[in-house]
């Protein structure tokens, strides 16, 4: 359970307990209880269960609060200009089919990919679902190369980019 209070809710008549969504009066949630301190649990995924290595956080997650009616979760500016980075290195596409083809796995993509895309560095995708990609590469040249050269014409279909 995780409860917030702000500016908004001061007087604790106005809480807000995010395990169910409701708004509550007092100290405690009718459904939920109490409210407890945050508990931090560190969750091992199943790869790293077999390794026997450890999760490793390099800073604790931000806490939500919220603001009139909006959540609002603050962020370092560190923080924040490092996304930005990250953002300046990637593109987003959408692999448009011809009617009645069937569509290409992720796999099928990169490969095809691959064979097209002439540039020095590695270079990731990520499929988002119903043919939309992001694609991150280590090098803005790469990532300019990609850009400039624009729409991608597979067999079957056509990549789009956009940044």
């Amino acid at each position: 359970m995780v409860f917030v209070t702000g500016p908004a809710f001061s007087n604790r008549d106005n809480n807000v307990c995010f395990c169910c969504c409701s708004r509550f009066t007092g100290a405690e949630c009718n459904c939920c209880g109490p409210n407890p301190a945050p508990a931090v649990i560190h969750k091992s995924s199943f790869v790293q269960a077999l390794r026997g290595s450890q999760v490793k956080i390099s800073e604790p997650l931000p806490v939500p609060s919220i603001r009139g009616e909006t959540l609002s979760v603050k962020i370092t500016n560190d923080a924040y200009f490092r996304g930005l980075e990250v953002c300046k290195i990637n593109l987003h596409g959408r692999l448009v089919l011809n009617k009645g083809n069937k569509p290409y796995s992720s796999k099928d993509v990169f490969a095809k990919l691959q064979k097209v895309w002439k540039v020095i560095g590695q270079w990731r995708m990520l499929s988002l679902g119903r043919g939309f990609y992001e694609f991150f590469f280590d090098l803005h040249a790469d990532m300019r190369t990609v850009w400039a050269a624009g729409t991608v014409n597979l067999k079957s279909g056509v990549l789009r980019l956009f940044e």
